[in-house]
């Protein structure tokens, strides 16, 4: 299998962020790479120091939160 799993991909996105500055708008395209919700809780967390604009952080993260509610929904009526 050569798709890359959830570990490698925040090992890569930790070494890419080192010295580097995002916007919370690019840190939360690049949290939708990971499939598993634990994963992309490690990266917000991960990237809150890289941040341009912080004070969107919890914007940013709370979007992470509404989509967990509703696959969690979602699942529960399949």
């Amino acid at each position: 299998n050569l798709q890359p799993t959830d570990q490698s991909k925040l090992n890569l996105l930790a070494y890419w962020l080192k010295g580097k500055c995002i916007s919370s708008d690019n840190a939360e395209l690049l949290a939708t790479l990971f499939y598993d919700d634990s994963y992309r809780y490690s990266f917000c967390t991960m990237a809150y120091t890289s941040l341009l604009d912080k004070e969107n952080y919890f914007s940013f993260t709370n979007f992470f939160l509404h989509i967990h509610r509703v696959c969690v929904v979602d699942n529960f009526f399949v």
